[in-house]
């Protein structure tokens, strides 16, 4: 017997999808819209040259926290972390932007209901920045959950929608 076996998602989150190779790649050789039926992507660590994760959206919505490049924090992390250890300090020097995507993403598990987790759709992040995107409409067509509740967010067949939120430089990121 010749038979395929066929295993579809309800939902997937990328946490700062891989860029290096990936970014303009075929979907089919990395997280893309159909992977799911829903996929939220989280994008902390686009910045030129050195950012490990993809700026393109690529999901249903694609979540850029503070615009996706620097993440606030991480230039203080870099410096205290190599009292750590050397191997600690070079880790953070290289991924702070890139591992903030899962520290977000647990923070938000743990308090789902924080208005602080609320990110807007907007073209980019300068026009966010400057509170052109602030309204989530009629019917919350213009935000959407940050974290576990993201797919309560309606598409109505749309998709690679863009999403900015702010978080602060210290746990709790959301406050």
């Amino acid at each position: 017997i010749n038979a395929k076996i066929v295993i579809f998602f309800t939902q997937i989150t990328g946490m700062d999808p891989a860029g290096p190779s990936f970014e303009g790649a075929e979907p089919q050789y990395r997280l893309w819209y159909t992977d799911a039926q829903f996929v939220d992507a989280i994008h902390t660590d686009m910045r030129p040259v050195i950012g490990l994760g993809m700026g393109e959206a690529c999901g249903t919505i694609d979540i850029y926290p503070n615009s996706g490049h620097r993440q606030p924090g991480c230039g203080t992390e870099r410096l205290s972390s190599f009292m750590r250890g050397f191997l600690t300090g070079a880790r953070t020097l290289i991924a702070c932007e890139h591992y903030r995507s899962w520290k977000y993403f647990t923070e938000s598990i743990t308090n789902v209901t924080n208005p602080k987790l609320l990110a807007h759709r907007c073209e980019n992040y300068e026009l966010f920045e400057a509170g052109n995107c602030n309204d989530c409409g009629d019917e919350g067509q213009n935000c959407a959950w940050f974290g576990p509740r993201s797919a309560e967010f309606k598409a109505k067949g749309e998709n690679r929608i863009k999403f900015y939120l702010n978080t602060a430089e210290t746990e709790p990121y959301f406050q």
